[in-house]
């Protein structure tokens, strides 16, 4: 596979829903920003345990915190946008709606 290898972090509460596909999405605000393009590979590193796992990266790209939709709490995991950015609330508590967000989508390996 072509791409680089970036380490990054999760809360370790996303490892399961990574590991059975619920989360296929990741939102991060500029100062955690991944360096990463399509076809990078990242080790996930998880809060409070050793496990990690190889994400392939399958798009990213940005929009503003108030544009998320219904489609990126799928990706992301969530049952609605509102409880997505309710979420993304509590590890960015200063997002204001037109603070731009980055989206990283990616698969298992």
């Amino acid at each position: 596979m072509k791409g680089k290898t970036t380490d990054v972090n999760f809360d370790g509460i996303y490892y399961d829903w990574i590991m059975n596909g619920r989360k296929r999405q990741t939102i991060r605000t500029p100062p955690k920003r991944w360096d990463v393009i399509k076809g990078d590979i990242v080790t996930a590193h998880f809060t409070g345990s050793d496990k990690t796992l190889q994400l392939l990266i399958e798009g990213t790209g940005y929009k503003s915190f108030k544009n998320l939709s219904n489609v990126d709490a799928e990706l992301e995991g969530f049952d609605s946008v509102g409880e997505l950015k309710d979420a993304l609330l509590i590890y960015y508590p200063n997002l204001i709606p037109e603070n731009r967000v980055y989206y990283y989508r990616f698969h298992m390996i």
